[in-house]
């Protein structure tokens, strides 16, 4: 589960307005990842349209694919390091098995 928070605050290209950016950021997290994809895919709109996401009107979709990149970075980081620690305890097994005999 992704447990930080998107740094809406940044991404002062689609809106300046700090409360917009958090309600739209609330909205797309309740929705969650796969459900904002498939809105997304059924839909070819630029960047600067606006879409309704659930009872949220006029979510700016260059915000949205920011979130979503966003989002799938982090887990693209997670798995890295799952994959870099599960490589480490490996090793230090093979190690340990090695020292023990």
């Amino acid at each position: 589960m992704w447990k930080r928070r998107f740094p809406y605050e940044r991404y002062n290209k689609w809106s300046q307005d700090l409360a917009e950016k958090r309600r739209w950021t609330e909205t797309l997290e309740k929705w969650g990842l796969k459900r904002v994809e498939a809105e997304l895919s059924e839909r070819a709109l630029g960047s600067s349209a606006c879409i309704n996401v659930g009872e949220t009107r006029d979510v700016v979709v260059g915000f949205i694919r920011d979130w979503l990149a966003r989002r799938e970075q982090h887990q693209i980081n997670w798995t890295m390091w799952g994959v870099i620690s599960g490589f480490i305890v490996g090793i230090a097994a093979i190690a340990v098995s090695i020292l023990m005999k």
